[in-house]
């Protein structure tokens, strides 16, 4: 009887000690993207890496878009030894899209969060000599929009400015950045918004800019407008909303929601415009920027239905509305139990 306590003790032991572990991510720390969107400039190489630990041998496999990822030498391709993952000079939008790392042994497979990867394109405007400028008319006092117009690609999208000058000698010179602020707005799609126009804007040569935040490249159009100020009758204008327009952006990133109303007043009245969220205060001025978007979930959801609204003097306020809306790669539930769990050898 003694004998078989102590055969049977030994045979637990054995069982207990043969278990083997199951995969833990450790590279990316705490299995956490730094950013869920990285963006590769044309013809620059790079590496993901993926660790983790676990019993030998360990197995790994990067997927895009749900399935394995072909390997491709100068495009991107991954080691199923080491788990990291290497983009190479010829990586392009065909290959934009969710990369995610998986590693798997006997006793179970573990995973990272989606990594959306994309390849930057920055092209041109359509050529021009820009030598003969559109002429635009416009009163004093009144509204006017100036479009940047035929705006080639960019990944990611581009950020607008708007610069004027003199010509002189066929060439645009003496440019100066547009002062942006309570007279002139520049709307997302780099349309440019004089609330008002003045008499100080006659005569001079304005040309939408561009940026590629990422390759930091700046385009200039080639398309120029001469603004010829006539001064007519100043009158006074209420409020009117000129531009709103519904935004989507991915998760993590920082949303910008814009409503531009043009006034005119001869006393000098300044316009106020608030933002309204689920009937609270969120922000004021033209633009509500909120930052670091996250998923809706039952703890708070920033997606929805903005209000803003502008008030001037004692005038009935006017009103746009813009709709938010959240994406994000597929969705990674955290903490959720391997495929397999941990089980006796043999």
């Amino acid at each position: 009887m003694y004998l078989s306590a102590i055969i049977c003790c030994v045979v637990i032991t054995t069982c207990i000690e043969a278990r083997g572990t199951p995969p833990k991510i450790s590279i990316p720390q705490g299995n956490n993207w730094p950013k869920p969107l990285m963006y590769i400039r044309t013809g620059q190489n790079r590496t993901f890496s993926c660790a983790a630990t676990g019993s030998a041998p360990l197995k790994y496999e990067w997927r895009f878009n749900g399935e394995k990822l072909n390997a491709r030498e100068k495009e991107a391709r991954f080691d199923p030894n080491t788990g990291s993952l290497f983009i190479g000079v010829y990586f392009n939008e065909q290959l934009n899209g969710d990369y995610q790392c998986i590693v798997s042994n006997e006793y179970g497979t573990s995973m990272t969060p989606y990594l959306r990867i994309a390849a930057t394109v920055a092209n041109a405007f359509p050529g021009g000599d820009g030598t003969f400028p559109d002429s635009v008319e416009a009163y004093r006092s009144n509204y006017l929009k100036m479009d940047c117009i035929n705006v080639p690609k960019s990944v990611p999208a581009w950020t607008f400015n708007w610069q004027r000058g003199k010509m002189v000698s066929n060439t645009l010179s003496d440019t100066n950045p547009v002062n942006v602020g309570e007279r002139m707005i520049i709307d997302p799609n780099g349309s440019l918004h004089f609330l008002w126009v003045e008499m100080s804007d006659n005569g001079y040569i304005y040309v939408c800019e561009t940026k590629n935040e990422i390759i930091l490249m700046d385009v200039r159009n080639s398309h120029t407008m001469k603004l010829n100020v006539q001064s007519g009758t100043e009158r006074d204008r209420p409020p009117e909303l000129k531009y709103s327009s519904d935004v989507t952006v991915m998760a993590e990133d920082t949303a910008e929601l814009t409503c531009i109303f043009t006034y005119y007043s001869s006393r000098g009245e300044k316009l106020d415009i608030t933002w309204t969220f689920n009937n609270k205060e969120v922000g004021i001025g033209s633009t509500l920027r909120l930052p670091h978007i996250k998923v809706p979930d039952q703890n708070q959801n920033s997606e929805g239905e903005y209000v803003c609204e502008a008030n001037l003097g004692l005038l009935h306020p006017v009103r746009g509305k813009v709709n938010l809306k959240i994406t994000a790669p597929p969705d990674f539930i955290r903490n959720k139990a391997p495929a397999l769990t941990s089980v006796p050898v043999g």
